[in-house]
């Protein structure tokens, strides 16, 4: 059976100016009738124009299909579609990662929102961090080029802060200096093939206590914030084997009291 122009895109749904696109590249192609000079399709284009949609829709270029300039044997067909196969997986596995993030940062804010939180035990995954505040990191040769790599992971890179033990004592109007930067779960880093080098910090898998805590200046900690872990550790006998660690979840922009939501971590020995 032959089929008008006008009756096959009646029949299809297929607008006429994709039709003539089809038939431009030679994808979907009409034949003149010697008799008349009239276009027209053929019933077993309707199984063509099929196999266009089919695979246009799984994401196969037109360029891979069967066309005027040459058939496409089957063998390549399926290297298409293997090739896709693999494209599509990947990308279910980047969105996966995303969830898992998103579900994470979702956790962290309806703490954030909640307030009153209580110092509690948690699981520190190993993570690497670059605190660009502090001076020599800023100086180093190798930061921005680390800094750079680190922001095309985005959105797995994360606002971090530390407050060093040592610096206990250097407390100013009751506040601790601390330092601000950049982190990267170790599993995103070894996706993006990093490798270790100054003047990243790393912190390996560990036990840990966990509380969010408030700031209006992630650069200056109250130490009031801190003391609920440290009355945790003396309370279950635990001992403090690192600095505090922060994941800064929520930043504040243009509030007439900025307040910085922090989800405070320390390595302990004894949990």
């Amino acid at each position: 059976m032959k089929y008008r122009i006008s009756d096959f895109e009646r029949l299809t749904g297929v607008p006429s100016a994709t039709l003539r696109y089809y038939d431009s590249i030679g994808v979907l192609c009409t034949q003149r009738d010697q008799k008349n000079n009239y276009r027209s399709y053929a019933s077993q284009d309707i199984l063509r124009l099929i196999q266009l949609r089919q695979m246009t829709a799984f994401g196969i270029p037109l360029s891979s299909m069967p066309s005027r300039e040459g058939n496409v044997a089957c063998e390549d067909m399926l290297a298409s579609l293997t090739q896709r196969k693999h494209e599509i997986e990947s990308q279910i596995e980047n969105l996966h990662n995303m969830l898992g993030r998103i579900r994470l940062h979702e956790n962290a804010f309806a703490q954030a929102c909640e307030g009153g939180d209580a110092v509690k035990p948690a699981r520190m995954v190993g993570t690497y961090r670059l605190f660009l505040s502090d001076p020599e990191v800023a100086a180093h040769q190798n930061t921005a080029g680390i800094f750079q790599h680190w922001m095309t992971c985005a959105p797995h890179v994360y606002s971090v802060v530390r407050v060093r033990m040592k610096d206990m004592g250097q407390r100013e109007d009751g506040c601790c200096p601390a330092d601000i930067g950049i982190g990267l779960f170790k599993n995103h880093f070894d996706a993006i093939s990093d490798t270790y080098r100054e003047p990243m910090q790393y912190s390996a898998v560990t036990s840990c206590l966990q509380m969010m805590i408030e700031t209006p200046d992630p650069m200056r900690i109250p130490f009031a914030a801190l003391e609920p872990f440290f009355a945790y550790i003396t309370q279950h006998n635990l001992i403090p084997l690192d600095d505090f660690y922060g994941w800064i979840v929520y930043s504040p922009v243009g509030e007439e009291n900025p307040m910085y939501r922090i989800s405070m971590r320390i390595e302990v020995g004894g949990l």
